[in-house]
């Protein structure tokens, strides 16, 4: 199927000039014959409308060359060469957005209509006036005689139809510019909510207080490293961590002493970790601690150090400082048949034994049918 039918009204009598048009009309065909078929190829059509606007370059050069050669009058020349250079914006335009079947077909109608246009207007004024002037009439007489003897209703149509392609280019151009906007808008609403759900998500995970990770990220961490450690044979280890004597400070200095504490705390434990370990605020003065790729042993003497960095803690409250204390219980996964559950219970058990011990110290306990 052709888009562009070519006859003898848009004959110009200039050979290379016919012939040029001839070509970019085959290319608009071409373009047209991609559209109909059953599936539309974006990089395809890309291509053949590259290949027109190179095409388009080459045609306008050599037009404005003859038109310089011949002569013609500049007002006829300056006119013309804006015509061109209107057409390649819009062209270069539109190939920017021409990526979907739609915004091609638009693109053809666009050549299609502007090409004829432009051959039956400017490009057949041109060739009467070259015409004239190779006669042995003068450049400027050249254009006022066909100024004069131009079909009236005709020039008219002409110069209406351009009008309406700058129009509806502007008009589209105003679009463009809007669905860009748009866009942009989209795109930073899009980044602020994506910002905005990462923040909520960060908040529920992390406790307002101290700024750890909360019970629920400690929990979801632990599910996460106790898989790590069934497929890899590296147990990970978990401590339980009281305050000692913290309910007293709460009773006698107040609960924004008790913050206090439980901040230096929270600090405390943190500096004196590894960077793949963990410490989670549980709630109240209880602190989990998680320590990925640690037995036993490991456990042992890293919860021996924790006691002794808070032992050296002192908070002031205003009267008799709290003396950093705390009763740690740990334990480590087993090889097989447990649990991240009974990991927990035993590190439980660990802080009662650590208590009964006189707090202050570390302790571990195996718990019988677990």
């Amino acid at each position: 199927m052709r888009s562009f039918n070519w006859n003898e009204n848009f004959v110009t009598g200039f050979g290379s000039v016919d012939s040029q048009h001839k070509e970019l009309v085959s290319l608009i065909n071409e373009l047209g014959n991609q559209l109909v078929e059953d599936r539309f190829d974006p990089q395809r059509a890309d291509e053949l409308i590259q290949k027109l606007v190179d095409y388009a370059h080459y045609h306008f050069r050599e037009e404005e060359a003859l038109m310089l050669e011949v002569g013609i009058d500049a007002r006829h020349l300056n006119h013309h060469i804006e015509e061109h250079q209107y057409f390649l914006r819009e062209v270069c335009t539109l190939k920017d957005a021409s990526n979907t079947e739609v915004s091609a077909t638009y693109m053809l109608k666009f050549l299609t209509h502007w090409l004829a246009y432009h051959i039956l207007g400017q490009d057949q004024n041109m060739a009467r006036q070259l015409e004239l002037i190779q006669a042995g009439v003068a450049a400027n007489a050249a254009f006022e005689h066909q100024q004069r003897n131009e079909n009236p209703a005709t020039a008219t149509l002409v110069d209406a139809i351009g009008c309406l392609f700058k129009q509806v280019s502007t008009r589209n151009r105003e679009l463009q510019e809007l669905n860009l906007t748009l866009e942009e808008k989209v795109n930073q609403r899009t980044q602020e909510l994506l910002k905005a759900n990462t923040h909520l998500e960060e908040l529920s995970l992390t406790d307002t207080l101290t700024q750890l990770p909360n019970r629920r990220h400690g929990m979801q961490t632990l599910a996460r490293l106790w898989q790590e450690g069934e497929a890899t044979g590296q147990p990970v280890s978990v401590m339980l961590v009281d305050a000692d004597y913290f309910k007293l400070v709460n009773d006698n200095y107040g609960h924004a002493i008790g913050d206090k504490v439980l901040k230096e705390l929270a600090r405390t434990l943190e500096g004196a970790l590894r960077t793949d370990d963990m410490v989670c605020r549980l709630g109240g003065d209880e602190f989990l601690v998680l320590c990925p790729n640690t037995d036993e042993q490991g456990a042992k003497f890293l919860a021996e150090q924790l006691v002794a960095k808070v032992d050296s803690l002192k908070v002031e409250t205003g009267a008799s400082p709290w003396r950093g204390s705390i009763s740690l219980g740990f334990a480590t996964q087993q090889p097989k048949g447990d649990q991240s559950e009974s990991l927990i219970r035993r590190a439980d058990r660990g802080v009662y034994a650590a208590k009964v011990a006189g707090r202050g110290c570390a302790r571990s306990v195996n718990i019988s049918g677990e």
